[in-house]
C-alpha cells in the first residue's frame, strides 16, 4: 500500500517521489542529479534502487523502478533540499523547514513524463486492452504546512497545482477521446497519529518497504478543482461497455489508512495494513491504483501493476514476517480489496479481488534486496502469478 510519512520532527523530506513507471530516463533530471553528486561536501545522503515486476503474459507489460536521490544537509530554517529522479519523474524539494517549535513548511516542484498514473495500461476483467492506453504527463508545484501535536498526532495542509498533458501511444485507438489538458488545484488535509517505531525503511529512500512495529492511522480529505472536466475515454467505441470517465469539475476525495505491527516473539511479528477510499465524480486520473506487489499501489499479490482503478474501496493486507537469519525477514502474506466496478463496466457493482504470496526483505549493511511473489485468482480465466525483485543501496540508513 502507499505509505504515509512519520509526523515526528524528521529532517528528511516528508514526501517521496514514488510512482509506478517503466524504466526510462529523463535528461534534465540526470543532469541535475549528476550536478548534485559532484558536490559531496554539501550532500548528506544518497540512495539508488532498481526494481522490476513481471507477469507471465505477453500482453501485460512488465514495469520497473529506477531511483536515484540525494538529500542535502539542512539549509533554510533547517529544511533539507532534495533531488529525486524516480524513473521518469523528477522532484525537487525543500522539506521540514521549521516555523517555530510546532510548525513545519515544505515546498516542491515535480514533473512526470509519459506514464503518469500508469495510464499507458488498461485492463478489463484482468485482461490487457492496449488500444485504451495513452501517454500522460504533468508538471506541478506544491506547498505543505504541518502542525505537530503532543502524543504523536499531526495535521498537514498540502496544496498542489498541476497541469496535465496527454498524447497517443503507438497502440492507442483512433477513436479514443483523450482527457482534456486541464489545470488542477488539489488541496489536501492530512490528519493522523503516529506510533510506529523507527525503522530504516522510514529513513532511507532505497528501502521501499518499512518493517512495522507499533501503530499509526490517518485520514486524508481533499478536492480536485479542474479547469476542464470533459468526458473522455472510449466514447462511442461500440465495445458494449459504459465509459467510467465523466468527471465532475469539483471532485471530493476521502482516504483512510492504518498500519500496525506486533511482535509475537524474538523472531516473529504480525503486520496489518488497511486502507479505504471514497470519491465522488472521479475518473481514472484520480482513482486509486490496485494490484501488484510494489510500494505504489494498494497491493494484491499476483495481479498486474494497477490492474484495477478504484474510487470506492476497502483493502487489507496481512503478513507474518519471521527473521530467518542475520537481518533477513521472510513473510507469508495475503491481501484483499473490496472495490467498486472491478470489471470496468461503468456501474456501481462491488466485487472482491485478492491474492496471496510471500516476501523476502534482506538488509546487508547499506544494501537492500526485496523479493516478492504471489498468485491471484481474481483475473480473467487463469490463476495469475507475479514476481518482484528490487535491489538498492544508500547512505541514509
Amino acid at each position: 500500500m502507499p505509505r504515509s510519512r512519520p509526523p515526528a520532527d524528521d529532517p528528511r523530506p516528508t514526501a517521496r517521489a514514488r510512482r509506478p513507471m517503466p524504466p526510462r530516463s529523463h535528461a534534465a533530471g540526470l543532469a541535475l542529479l549528476a550536478l548534485a553528486l559532484c558536490s559531496p561536501a554539501r550532500a548528506a545522503d544518497y540512495a539508488f534502487a532498481l526494481a522490476g515486476e513481471v507477469w507471465p503474459d505477453d500482453h501485460v507489460p512488465g514495469h520497473g523502478i529506477a531511483l536515484a536521490a540525494v538529500d542535502f544537509e539542512p539549509w533554510v530554517a533547517e529544511g533539507r533540499p532534495s533531488i529525486v529522479l524516480n524513473t521518469d519523474t523528477l522532484r525537487l524539494g525543500l522539506s521540514e523547514m521549521r516555523l517555530g517549535e510546532r510548525w513545519r513548511l515544505g515546498v516542491g516542484l515535480a514533473g512526470e513524463y509519459g506514464i503518469a498514473g500508469l495510464l499507458t495500461d488498461y485492463y478489463v476483467e484482468g485482461e490487457a486492452v492496449p488500444d485504451r492506453g495513452f501517454l500522460a504527463s504533468y508538471a506541478e508545484a506544491e506547498v505543505r504546512v504541518k502542525r505537530l501535536f503532543d502524543g504523536g498526532a499531526w495535521s498537514e495542509l498540502a496544496v498542489t497545482g498541476r497541469r496535465w498533458f496527454f498524447d497517443r501511444a503507438d497502440n492507442t485507438a483512433d477513436d479514443l477521446v483523450l482527457p482534456p489538458e486541464a489545470w488542477v488545484l488539489m488541496p489536501r488535509l492530512h490528519l493522523g497519529w503516529w506510533g510506529l517505531a523507527d525503522d530504516a525503511g522510514w529513513r532511507a529512500r532505497h528501502r521501499l518497504f518499512p518493517r512495522l512495529r507499533g501503530f499509526a492511522a490517518g485520514v486524508d480529505l481533499g478536492v480536485d478543482l479542474r479547469s476542464d472536466s470533459s468526458a473522455w475515454g472510449g466514447l462511442g467505441a461500440g465495445d458494449g461497455r459504459a465509459d467510467r470517465n465523466d468527471p465532475m469539475a469539483v471532485i471530493p476525495i476521502a482516504r483512510q489508512w492504518l498500519r500496525a505491527g506486533l511482535p509475537l516473539g524474538g523472531r516473529l511479528r504480525v503486520e496489518v495494513e488497511q486502507q479505504a477510499g471514497f470519491g465522488v465524480g472521479e475518473d481514472d486520473l484520480t482513482r486509486a491504483r490496485v494490484g501488484g506487489a510494489n510500494p505504489y499501489v494498494v497491493q494484491v499479490p499476483g495481479a498486474p501493476w494497477a490492474a484495477w482503478l478504484a474510487d470506492r474501496f476497502v483493502a487489507g493486507r496481512l503478513a507474518l514476517p519471521v527473521r530467518a537469519f542475520a537481518d533477513v525477514e521472510i513473510a507469508p502474506t495475503a491481501a484483499a480489496v473490496w472495490l467498486r466496478d472491478p470489471q470496468r463496466e461503468g456501474g456501481d457493482a462491488m466485487g472482491l479481488v485478492w491474492g496471496a504470496g510471500a516476501t523476502v526483505d534482506a538488509r546487508f549493511g547499506r544494501w537492500q534486496v526485496d523479493l516478492r511473489g504471489g498468485v491471484s485468482p481474481s483475473l480473467a480465466d487463469d490463476l495469475a502469478w507475479s514476481a518482484y525483485l528490487g535491489v538498492g543501496w544508500g547512505t541514509g540508513g
